[in-house]
């Protein structure tokens, strides 16, 4: 199915996975309505949407599994998404305020703070840095194509490992200090 046949259908789910090198478990997961189906009553009823399903966005919905996950103390160290989390502040703050590490994709029309004070567009700040700003490392097994990561200008703390999960020895990915 497509995704355009998906969204039609009302088919989209926003999930949320573990992740470790033992493998992947599907540990949350929530229907996402778009908001022009959610206010459409007949189309519920026929879909048989409970009433108290209302309209969330995607980052909500993300962030409802998460304060599921965090009440069970279940709540992982880091968590990625792609834009659509990226692009809400919202869950951004929550993450943080929660401890938790994130990568997230953003638009490069997205500001940036450098400091307190100075921000720029993301596409803006990736051209004003310099070659110094940035560690290349690599998080990839020896076996494993490695995989480089460009990291640079970072204002938040690295999370401490989850004792379910501690680190492996190798290259551990961390800013430039």
């Amino acid at each position: 199915m497509s995704r355009r046949e998906r969204r039609r259908a009302a088919i989209n789910v926003v999930y949320c996975s573990f992740a470790t090198r033992a493998g992947h478990a599907l540990v949350g997961a929530r229907l996402y309505l778009p908001a022009e189906q959610a206010a459409d009553a007949a189309r519920r009823r026929q879909a048989r949407v409970p009433e108290e399903v209302k309209f969330a966005t995607k980052p909500e919905l993300g962030r409802q599994i998460l304060a599921g996950l965090h009440a069970e103390g279940r709540l992982p160290p880091w968590v990625t998404g792609d834009e659509v989390y990226g692009r809400d502040p919202g869950l951004r703050t929550w993450l943080e305020q929660a401890g938790t590490g994130y990568v997230l994709g953003i638009s490069k029309s997205t500001p940036v703070a450098f400091t307190k004070t100075r921000q720029a567009r993301a596409d803006t700040a990736l051209k004003m840095l310099i070659a110094s700003d940035w560690v290349i490392d690599s998080c990839g097994g020896r076996l494993q194509r490695r995989t480089p990561l460009r990291l640079g200008l970072d204002r938040h703390r690295r999370p401490t490992p989850s004792p379910a999960d501690p680190p492996q020895p190798g290259p551990q990915c961390q800013r430039r200090p």
